[in-house]
């Protein structure tokens, strides 16, 4: 009789989603956990397949693991663990390609905000004020930056485009320009250049060894006075600190941005108090269905079971 082959599921996409899952690969027993729990050793070591979101702890644990999938675009830390506890060319997918349109719109939503004054309307209304506050500008007629010009990036580019803004983007390789972009920038001086032109600058970038620090203090100083910047990238991208001084010193008008550095932000730190600081706690990716991850992974899991190429394959010298 052969033995039964397990996947640890380390976050429930709902009922509904796993039972489909469970009808297309009856071959497998989906073991289902909450992600904030820490299931028994034994759950974890007979699992052939790891699903989650950002359950690295779990990779140690899981000793006859032959392919991982990960419900997060960003895998930060996933293959420092892999290299330590696994095989190092374990199977590993993730889900980019599904977040373009739920963090587009929660870039924009931050956009907005932080440029017409939401926030400090929002504190009146509490307070039973009724007072205007100045806006920081129009998208209409400006420059955007979009630093990461992937799917993410895109969703942003044709959106604020829409909007009546000329758009730059920043991106790895090189390549002709196409709408939505106005044009493209590649290298360090490119992107210094860049960031000398925007009105806005929206940060799109993962977090890996090549994007920490890509925002440092020097080229911090290079961004055009008065911009905006917009994170829903990773915090890791810019320095955070220099990031506050040019919030002080008018280098930036306004910051809005999902993520930080580290996360999460501790109580008491300085940016949770700057009046022209907007923080969402990186939830700007929920907004994809159960179901769009459930079908995602089955896509997956079924070249998984084919020995093809998986669709969703982290390329591993980029780490994304």
């Amino acid at each position: 009789m052969q033995s039964e082959r397990y996947i640890a599921m380390g976050y429930d996409i709902a009922p509904e989603n796993t039972d489909k899952l469970r009808a297309m690969f009856p071959q497998f027993v989906f073991d289902v956990f909450e992600k904030s729990c820490q299931p028994a050793p034994e759950r974890l070591e007979r699992a052939e397949v790891l699903f989650g979101y950002g359950n690295i702890e779990h990779i140690p644990l899981a000793i006859n693991a032959k392919y991982i999938h990960t419900m997060s675009a960003g895998i930060d830390g996933y293959f420092k663990k892999i290299d330590a506890h696994q095989n190092k060319n374990m199977l590993f997918s993730n889900s980019a390609g599904l977040y373009g349109p739920a963090v587009g719109e929660h870039a924009l939503a931050l956009l907005l905000a932080a440029t017409h004054g939401i926030k400090p309307s929002v504190l009146g209304m509490q307070a039973g004020l009724w007072k205007a506050h100045p806006t920081l500008g129009d998208v209409n007629g400006s420059t955007v930056a979009i630093l990461g010009t992937g799917d993410i990036g895109t969703n942003v580019a044709t959106a604020v485009c829409a909007m009546g803004a000329r758009v730059l983007g920043y991106k790895r390789s090189k390549a002709p320009p196409a709408p939505p972009y106005n044009a493209l920038f590649f290298g360090e001086d490119g992107l210094d250049e860049m960031l000398a032109e925007a009105d806005f600058i929206i940060n799109c970038l993962p977090g890996t060894r090549y994007t920490e620090g890509l925002l440092n203090k020097k080229r911090i100083s290079r961004i055009k006075k008065g911009a905006i910047f917009v994170n829903i990238g990773r915090g890791t991208v810019i320095d955070q600190n220099a990031m506050m001084r040019a919030l002080t010193d008018g280098t930036l008008a306004a910051v809005a941005t999902d993520v930080t550095d580290p996360e999460p932000l501790p109580q008491g730190h300085p940016l949770w108090q700057m009046d022209n600081v907007i923080i969402t706690p990186h939830y700007s990716g929920w907004g994809v269905s159960p179901s769009a991850h459930a079908d995602w992974f089955a896509q997956n899991l079924s070249a998984y079971l084919a020995g093809k190429p998986l669709p969703g394959a982290v390329n591993r010298k980029w780490d994304y």
